[in-house]
Order: structure tokens, then C-alpha cells, then sequence
């Protein structure tokens, strides 16, 4: 049996003969410090749309709506605050936004930004101090950030009406505004943020690298910069240093890491995680490209062919003047496709490499981006919503709990919210909560309930409530009627066609009366007895009506007669016959039923 250390010689010596399979050629630009892998997790990211696409849709599952547990103030303070929430900070819309950053960078970060009113503060005055709403000078203002001040024309001389007041430099101070709409939920960008993370008790405080763009604004004295921006901050910038947040003033969003990664409180991008399958995936693309920009288009070569035999044209040209005859040649040719060209001898046009569709990997790129969803955990079935109706509850069960840490974390991130617009305006607390997710429980249950209604288990009042069908009785009438009223439809459209194949239509009825009695039909040169088909219709019901009010003998010799000199006419008639008795028969039994009904009350009096 061999030792360890001939294990180990036996391994070197095989990774020599065929190289370490763990060192492959993505190694080689791997990043090793955390602000090149947030660089490089930001251009991966944008890299793979679909990665991106599915970041989307995986973000987009576990935004649910708002839900109050407990006793958490009356209906109007929940709508109001809920208001709030959704219309002026768009809370679903920043849940979408630190969701997409942490499925880039690993982590988000995000902050309130509150409101205030700044104010210019004039001390020349001892006894009478006075402030200015910044507001009122418009744009004659400059601002000192060295000296943290404002400089201004005098606003007591531009009272008094003086020309070209004086110029002077106000400090200035910051009023909390209660104005509701200007309160903002704005993330941060992780590759300024530098955490101050305890390992022992994991508090973290955010320290934030001011951007390099903001802080050149700031000095140059932006006024659309200056203004909006905290006192505090500005001091900071004055100083040239980095801010430091209080506790719980930066909610920082990140999947949960496994011990031995030392990560300072950092969460991992997900692109490093799987950044071989990116880099794999890459490769295939940059094949794709190549083999399309190389061998797509075939490469054509126009040779000369003359013949065997000898002609003057052989004899006379010169072969090197052929290359630029035919550059030129081909030049006319795409600038005018109708030019007739002539040469002194044949030509031929050889083509090569037109074999792209074989060369390009499109089954790779395919396999390898399926590959590299499973591997984020997001399976290509449910991102292609190819997953079948019975696999779905199951799928998305699973899925769930695999990302029960983004659910989580948008719930945390909706309470620190609430939390601290209540507290900013000084109102009560409400218990605010995110709904779960209950795509995979609907569809489950919606199922159970059909089952067991089937089997006589439950009522199908309760079985049908999931699809909003408060009453099965009047939902299974008007079903039966749908029914009977499809029935009648059937059945009329299969006797009126029955009447045709017997009868013929009754245009050609009417129409086959009338030549064989030589009345001329509608339309007919003037000089003729013009007869309309309504004529004809009358005609029919009278005669009808007439051989209904004659005896039983003398009604079937004169049904005879007409048998005898027109079929047609007397299969009209005796349809006619047919519903006027069914008419009669009908009112018949309404005058029965209302005499009854009538001797009834009689007898009940």
C-alpha cells in the first residue's frame, strides 16, 4: 500500500504529464482584490443579458404587496401609509433596484435622503439677527466651501432699492422639512462604501468614499449640488474626508456567506461565484464571432480562363494589366448592377469557406447558458417558462426556498423604511410586513379543492371561491341554459335544413310558383303583372286559411287540385296549415290555463 508522500509524488507526476485541471485559462484574469471584483461583477453583469434578464425576473418573484399584522392603527392609517409607501417613495420600485444591485455587486446599499430648507443667517446684528430663505437670490449666489458660506448682494440695499447692492458672505443652516413627497429612498453605489464590520458582535457601520464626479462639483460650487446636500456631508468634503453613517442609518442588503470566506461583512457577487461559466460562455461567444466575421461570407477569387488554343486574344494581352481590370470591373458591377461588362477571354469564380452554420457552436453557447442559470439557481425551465402545469408548484417551492434570502431581506428592507418615516414625522409605529409568495400554495390548493369537490369531500362553494364563484348553484344554471340554448340552435339550423333539401328555399319556391302561373317577377320590363314575394306569402296564407275553415272532404279535395297543378305550392300551403293549427293550438291552451286559473280564484273567493 503506498504512503502519502508516494500519493502525493504519484499526483505531481500526473499533472505534469497532463496539467492541473483546476488551473485553467480563466484563472489568469480572475480578480483578487474586492474593488476589481466589483468592477469586474459590474461589466459580467451587463456582459450576459440573460443573466441579467433572469436576475430580473428572480428579483421581480418576491416583490409581493403590503400586509399589516397586529394591531397596527385603524384601515385610514394603513391606506394612507400604504399610500406613502407605494406612490411617493416607490418603495416596490427601490426593492426592484437593490435587488438588481445585489445580484450584481453581491451587496446594496441604501439610505434615506431627507428633506430641508436651507437658510442664509445674518449676525451683522447682534441684538437683531435675521435669516433668508436661499430661494430669493435665485442664481446671483456663490458658494465658499473652505469658509462654508454664501456669498450674496446685500439683501438689506436690495431692499432699499440700491442699484448694485454690496456683496456679502452669510453662513448658513439646514430646518427639517415635514414635506412628505420630497423624502427619497436613494441606493449607493458599493464600489464607494468601505464597511467598518465587527467580527465578533457583526455590527457595521458604513464609511462612504465620496464619487470623484460629486465631489469636483461640489467644490466648484454647483449650486443644484450645493443645495441639496447636508450640511454634515459638506463639512466632510470641506475637510477632504469620508463620511461616516450612524448605525442603522444605511440598510446594506446581501446573501448570506458561508463561514471561512473572509469577507469583513461583505456579501459575494454573484458573478465571481460563477465566473467560469461566464468566462466559458464568453469564449463561445467570441468563437461566434469570429467564425461569422471569417467564414459566413464565402472569400471569392475571379481567375482568368483562357482556352487551349491559341487566339490574338491570348496572344495580346497582357496578364498583368488583369488585377486592375478586374478591381475595376467589380466596381462598375456594384455601382451599377445593369452595366454589361466584356472581357477577351472566360472567366471562372472560385469561393471558399462559405461553412460558418457548421463551425459556429450555437448547441455550446445553448448548453453552456443553461449551465450557467443552474448554476446561479435559477433553473432555464422556470426562466423559459417551459416548467408543465403538474411540475410548476414543486418547481417553484423549491425555488423559493432557495431564495428565501431575498424574500427576507425585502421584508427587513420595507420595515427599516416604515420604521423611519414614522419616526422622521413623529407618528405611531404601524407593524408593516411584506406578503409571501403564494403562487406555488394558489395553484396547489386550487387543485386539492377540484379533487375533493369530485369526490364529494367538500362543497363546490368552497371549492370554487379560489376562482371567484361566490354561488356554484346560479353558476350551474346558467350553464344549463348556455346548454339548452345551444340544443335549440342545433336543432333549428337542422330543421331549416331539412326544409330545404324537401321543400327548396323559399326564394326558389316562390319564384317557381309564379313562372308556372306566368306572373312575371319583380324587375320584369314594364307591361307585365308585377307580383312580390310578399304577394305570393299572402296568396299562400289565404288559401291556407280558406281550406282550414272547409270541411274535412271538400279541404282535402281542394288540397288535392293543388297537389295536381303545383307540388311546390302545395307543400307551402300545407306548411302554412301546419302553423297556423300549432298557433291556434297554443293560444287555445293559454285560454284554458287563464280560465282555470280565473275558476280557481272563483272557487278560493
Amino acid at each position: 500500500m503506498a504512503t502519502s508522500s508516494q500519493g502525493f509524488d504519484n499526483l505531481l507526476s500526473v499533472n505534469q504529464k497532463f496539467g492541473d485541471p483546476f488551473l485553467l485559462p480563466s484563472n489568469e484574469s480572475m480578480p483578487t482584490t474586492l474593488d476589481t471584483a466589483l468592477d469586474y461583477s459590474f461589466f459580467l453583469y451587463f456582459l450576459n443579458p440573460i443573466y441579467q434578464a433572469a436576475s430580473d425576473r428572480v428579483v421581480s418573484h418576491f416583490i409581493t404587496d403590503i400586509d399589516y399584522v397586529g394591531k397596527s392603527g385603524d384601515p385610514t392609517e394603513q391606506d394612507e401609509h400604504s399610500a406613502l409607501l407605494k406612490d411617493s417613495l416607490d418603495i416596490f420600485g427601490a426593492m426592484a433596484l437593490m435587488g438588481k444591485e445585489e445580484r450584481c455587486y453581491g451587496n446594496s446599499f441604501g439610505r434615506m435622503a431627507w428633506p430641508f430648507d436651507r437658510f442664509l443667517l445674518d449676525e451683522r446684528d447682534p441684538n437683531n439677527p435675521r435669516r433668508y430663505d436661499i430661494g430669493i437670490f435665485g442664481t446671483d449666489i456663490k458658494f465658499d466651501l473652505k469658509k462654508l458660506t454664501y456669498n450674496v448682494p446685500d439683501p438689506v440695499e436690495r431692499a432699499k432699492g440700491v442699484a448694485n447692492p454690496k456683496r456679502v458672505s452669510f453662513s448658513f443652516f439646514d430646518l427639517k422639512s415635514l414635506d412628505i413627497n420630497r423624502i427619497r429612498v436613494v441606493t449607493m453605489d458599493p464600489r464607494h462604501i468601505h464597511l467598518v464590520h465587527s467580527q465578533w458582535s457583526h455590527k457595521t457601520q458604513i464609511l462612504y468614499k465620496f464619487d470623484p464626479s460629486f465631489i469636483r462639483a461640489v467644490k466648484a460650487g454647483v449650486l443644484h449640488e450645493v443645495n441639496e446636500t447636508p450640511i454634515e456631508v459638506l463639512k466632510a468634503i470641506s475637510k477632504d474626508e469620508d463620511f461616516l453613517f450612524d448605525m442603522n442609518e444605511v440598510f446594506h442588503f446581501k446573501a448570506p456567506t458561508i463561514a471561512g470566506l473572509s469577507n469583513n461583512g461583505w456579501g459575494v457577487p454573484g458573478p465571481i461565484l460563477n465566473y467560469r461559466s461566464l468566462h466559458q460562455l464568453q469564449v463561445y461567444r467570441k468563437i461566434d464571432e469570429a467564425v461569422g466575421l471569417d467564414y459566413m461570407l464565402p472569400f471569392r477569387i475571379l481567375t482568368p480562363n483562357p482556352s487551349t488554343e491559341i487566339s490574338d486574344a491570348t496572344l495580346n494581352t497582357f496578364i498583368g494589366s488583369f488585377v486592375p481590370f478586374a478591381a475595376e470591373m467589380i466596381a462598375r458591377r456594384r455601382k451599377d448592377p445593369f452595366a454589361i461588362h466584356s472581357t477577351p477571354f472566360p472567366l471562372t469564380m472560385q469561393e471558399f469557406g462559405a461553412n460558418g452554420k457548421s463551425l459556429a457552436p450555437k448547441e455550446l453557447v445553448q448548453y453552456q447558458t443553461n449551465d450557467m442559470l443552474d448554476g446561479y439557481g435559477y433553473p432555464a425551465e422556470l426562466f423559459r417558462a417551459s416548467l408543465s402545469v403538474e411540475q410548476i408548484p414543486t418547481a417553484i417551492r423549491i425555488f423559493q426556498n432557495s431564495f428565501h434570502f431575498m424574500y427576507h431581506g425585502f421584508d427587513l428592507f420595507l420595515r427599516w423604511v416604515s420604521r423611519s418615516i414614522l419616526d422622521y414625522l413623529g407618528r405611531e409605529q404601524l407593524d408593516v410586513r411584506l406578503k409571501p409568495q403564494s403562487m406555488a400554495n394558489d395553484l396547489e390548493e386550487k387543485q386539492l379543492y377540484l379533487q375533493l369537490a369530485a369526490g364529494g369531500e367538500i362543497s363546490r362553494q368552497t371549492a370554487y371561491r379560489p376562482f371567484n364563484i361566490d354561488d356554484p348553484v346560479e353558476e350551474t344554471r346558467r350553464r344549463l341554459m348556455e346548454d339548452m340554448e345551444i340544443e335549440k340552435a342545433k336543432l333549428k339550423a337542422q330543421q331549416d335544413f331539412e326544409r330545404e333539401q324537401t321543400v327548396g328555399s323559399m326564394d326558389g319556391v316562390i319564384s317557381q310558383s309564379q313562372q308556372a302561373a306566368g306572373v312575371q317577377s319583380p324587375g320584369a320590363p314594364p307591361g307585365g303583372v308585377v307580383t312580390t314575394p310578399l304577394d305570393s306569402m299572402q296568396e299562400i296564407t289565404d288559401l291556407a286559411t280558406q281550406i282550414l275553415e272547409m270541411p274535412r272532404g271538400e279541404a282535402q279535395k281542394m288540397l288535392n287540385q293543388i297537389r295536381a297543378t303545383d307540388q311546390n305550392k302545395h307543400a307551402l300551403v300545407k306548411q302554412k296549415m301546419e302553423e297556423i293549427r300549432s298557433q291556434g293550438e297554443s293560444a287555445g291552451r293559454q285560454n284554458a290555463t287563464q280560465i282555470a286559473a280565473e275558476q280557481q280564484q272563483q272557487q278560493g273567493g
